[in-house]
């Protein structure tokens, strides 16, 4: 299996290549956050880089921040930028494993409901984090949210 680290180093030189701007400037910024990621680990004391789990949840949430750009750029009729954001979306997601259906996020957050004895809206920040551990970057997490919620509600 290929290293995420080295996917993401083809993928700047593939895009440097290709002159491809917003690919190379989105990459770049991935790296950026992922070096910016390892330094925060290593001065908590933990070894080596940081795991792929970690990766793919930070690259979540680098598509939400662009996903609500998008929206405020949508809003004021900014087209330019919002289809910017929506490129950038379309790069982060490349290296995201294969994202689960709905189907499955309702079944596998029912699961885990079970499994932590969820209960009530209270335990959805127990549920949530548990979700991030076991299933990082495969899913929308605010998908998994709105689902956890409506079970304990």
């Amino acid at each position: 299996m290929v290293d995420l680290r080295q996917k993401l180093k083809s993928a700047l030189e593939n895009g440097i290549k290709n002159k491809d701007e917003i690919a190379v400037a989105t990459i770049r910024l991935i790296i950026a956050a992922l070096k910016d990621r390892d330094i925060e680990n290593r001065t908590k004391k933990k070894e080596g880089d940081t795991p792929d789990s970690e990766i793919f949840n930070l690259f979540q949430s680098m598509i939400k921040q662009r996903k609500d750009s998008k929206k405020i750029y949508d809003d004021a009729g900014r087209v330019e930028l919002s289809q910017r954001e929506e490129s950038e979306i379309k790069i982060i997601s490349q290296f995201l494993p294969t994202q689960m259906n709905d189907e499955d996020i309702k079944k596998i957050i029912q699961e885990l409901v079970e499994e932590v004895q969820a209960e009530s809206i209270k335990d959805l920040g127990k549920l949530m984090q548990l979700v991030k551990e076991r299933y990082p970057g495969q899913f929308d997490m605010k998908k998994a949210a709105d689902f956890g919620k409506k079970i304990l509600s």
